[in-house]
């Protein structure tokens, strides 16, 4: 009896090998036929592709084509960014800013300084995830914090406290063009309102009209602008760039804009966050009608941490929460900001390039062979980091128990990836994470099988010519070939 009772779940077992290895050899034909299909495509001929397919269960490789090749993952290098902070630091990590004051308070005067200690909060300000306040909640909490701790006027300076990682200095290895624009603000020890202001343009009917600058939100202040504008033709899009050195106030605005009606958006980075939190927050109280005699100003002063009073502890959301919102919407910000978290965590504050090192040292450590990889970011912004498909897949595989399945967005309906298979019902069972810079488009993420298997992929192509549109399409039927 037991004998027979060994032969039949032996039977069953091999039943069922069976019918998951013939269900992956057609998932392998699928992803073959589909890679073929890509390689005759003339976007491609002079490119290099690279793809990696693991089972994530049995860790068997299902389809990999220049896996070891060395390529640029643009925003595809935020999954190992905030896979190795959710490990290193833990998914309920949160980051803290503290409001302070020095000195003493005497009949309501503030004889002393009013302090705001940066904790390297992305989220601050910023109102996203939901659970983070937005500018005029935050600012309106630090008042009311203010007014309860019985301060009425203040004798001193309102000072955005730094020492962090004074500035908000941007990579070393981004371009030029980047650094003055929204989604190249640099991620220092205070961040405010994500580092960002949107500037409002006046757009002209005519093409080849100048826009003017119609104002700013919020209101960065002594910005010093040469308005070298156009507008382009009404549906050219957006093909402006703002260029200004980290921590200036000169900022020059090129390129066009299109021809049409009303306002028109351009988001910019902060040049002082520091600085332009103190300035709302002065703003703010003075509102409040409490008197400030000294200046608005960023400092370096570390031992404010240790002899200031508190008034106010502000947390972000979790750690996880802020990873979600980095994958979905493909934050640089939220990237670099985790990634210099990860550079202090390890003492390595302020050296890119040694926190990159880092990064790649930890999964080595967890068994992947890791030659090949060079990160020098958190966001991968930089044209300059590498990474094999196969590695990232790796990570991928190794990260399937933890926060960062749930992080992607689902294709064709969601964050970054929304407009991608869309109205496709059996994409929504692939996750992906996409990245895009000048001559490099890629997915990785999860994909889950009509039998529940969870494969993790890589799919990125460099050096392509042509729209990116027709080859995020492209890249997107072959996404296909995972869930049909």
């Amino acid at each position: 009896m037991r004998i027979s009772l060994l032969l039949l779940l032996f039977s069953l077992l091999t039943i069922s090998t069976e019918h998951s290895y013939g269900q992956n050899d057609a998932l392998v034909k699928r992803l073959d036929a589909a890679t073929e299909k890509l390689r005759d495509n003339q976007q491609l001929k002079h490119a290099s592709l690279g793809i990696a397919v693991i089972d994530v269960a049995s860790g068997r490789l299902l389809k990999t084509s220049n896996a070891s090749s060395s390529l640029i993952p643009a925003s595809l290098m935020k999954v190992p960014t905030t896979a190795t902070a959710l490990q290193v630091l833990g998914e309920d990590y949160r980051f803290t800013t503290e409001l302070c004051y020095s000195g003493s308070i005497q009949n309501g005067v503030l004889n002393g300084d009013l302090l705001i200690i940066g904790g390297g909060d992305p989220s601050l300000g910023g109102g996203r995830p939901n659970s983070a306040l937005d500018l005029s909640a935050l600012l309106a909490r630090w008042a009311d914090a203010v007014e309860a701790a019985g301060i009425s006027s203040i004798k001193g300076n309102v000072v955005g406290e730094e020492s962090l990682a004074p500035g908000a200095e941007p990579s070393p290895y981004w371009q030029w063009n980047d650094i003055g624009n929204y989604y190249g603000a640099g991620a220092g020890g205070l961040i405010i309102n994500e580092n960002k202001y949107t500037l409002k343009l006046q757009r002209t009917a005519n093409v080849g009209g100048k826009p003017k600058v119609v104002s700013y939100n919020p209101d960065p202040g002594q910005l010093r602008w040469t308005n070298l504008l156009t507008s382009g033709a009404s549906n050219s899009g957006d093909q402006s760039y703002i260029f200004g050195a980290p921590g200036t106030m000169d900022r020059v605005i090129r390129g066009t804009i299109p021809a049409g009606k009303g306002i028109f958006k351009v988001k910019g980075s902060l040049p002082a966050p520091a600085k332009h939190a103190a300035d709302w927050l002065a703003e703010a109280l003075e509102d409040r009608g409490i008197d400030i005699s000294g200046d608005a100003v960023a400092a370096n002063i570390p031992s404010a941490r240790q002899s200031a009073t508190s008034i106010d502890l502000y947390e972000s959301p979790t750690l996880k929460d802020l990873v979600k919102q980095t994958n979905f919407k493909s934050l640089n910000l939220f990237a670099e900001a985790l990634f210099n978290a990860l550079g202090r965590h390890w003492g390595l504050a302020n050296d890119p390039e040694k926190i990159g090192d880092r990064i790649v040292e930890y999964w080595e450590n967890k068994g992947l062979d890791t030659d090949g990889w060079q990160q020098l970011d958190g966001s991968g912004l930089t044209m300059r980091n590498m990474i094999t498909p196969l590695q990232l897949t790796q990570v991928l595989q190794l990260s399937a128990g933890t926060s960062v399945p749930n992080s992607l967005p689902r294709v064709g309906q969601e964050g970054t990836v929304k407009g991608v298979l869309r109205n496709q019902t059996a994409a929504a069972r692939i996750r992906a994470k996409s990245g895009t810079l000048a001559r490099s488009k890629g997915f990785c993420g999860y994909a889950e099988t009509t039998n529940g298997r969870q494969l993790a992929f890589t799919i990125i192509a460099n050096n392509f010519t042509g729209k990116d549109k027709t080859l995020r399409a492209a890249l997107g039927e072959w996404l296909s070939a995972l869930v049909e």
